[in-house]
């Protein structure tokens, strides 16, 4: 039997869901109150709005952050690897190609 002063086990994945919610709706008005550009002492190159409003994109749009985060992860890996070819005396592509003049 469950404490009265507890939720039945039955009710927690609502409450959770719940919470979540609350806890994503007060997360979304933080960085809109921090992305609102406010130059300051401790800002004074006005980094915070940009900075607040790409953390405002994670929270709103994860599958972005997400892809983002791998195609960045997916380049990583090939310049490490054409790098670690390189050392290594192998034939390797280079990772750019110069342009005319450079």
């Amino acid at each position: 039997m469950t404490d009265p002063q507890t939720h039945p086990p039955a009710e927690w994945p609502r409450r959770w869901q719940e919470l979540s919610r609350q806890a994503q709706r007060s997360t979304i008005a933080f960085w809109k109150r921090a992305a609102t550009p406010q130059p300051t002492v401790l800002d004074p190159l006005g980094l915070a709005a940009p900075m607040a409003k790409q953390a405002m994109e994670v929270v709103t749009r994860p599958d972005k952050a997400l892809r983002r985060q791998w195609e960045f992860n997916v380049a990583m890996a090939k310049l490490w690897t054409r790098a670690g070819r390189k050392a290594l005396g192998l034939n390797a592509e280079p990772v750019i190609e110069p342009q005319d003049g450079d």
